[in-house]
């Protein structure tokens, strides 16, 4: 989550988040997001989406309510 809130809007590679979370498996790493995913569907105005073949990318909507 480090590495994701560190570079907010932009994308972060698989290799930066593998190493950032200590796990250089895919699948492992896949996991992670996948739970990552469901605790931020709780969180208004953030999502975490995939972006094919590059990575990640956390986006933050701020709401100026």
């Amino acid at each position: 989550m480090h590495a994701l809130l560190n570079a907010t809007s932009r994308v972060v590679g698989r290799a930066e988040l593998a190493q950032s979370a200590n796990s250089d498996a895919r699948r492992g790493l896949d996991a992670h997001m996948y739970r990552l995913r469901i605790k931020l569907q709780e969180l208004p105005g953030l999502t975490l989406e995939t972006v094919p073949k590059r990575g990640f990318r956390l986006l933050v909507c701020r709401s100026d309510a």
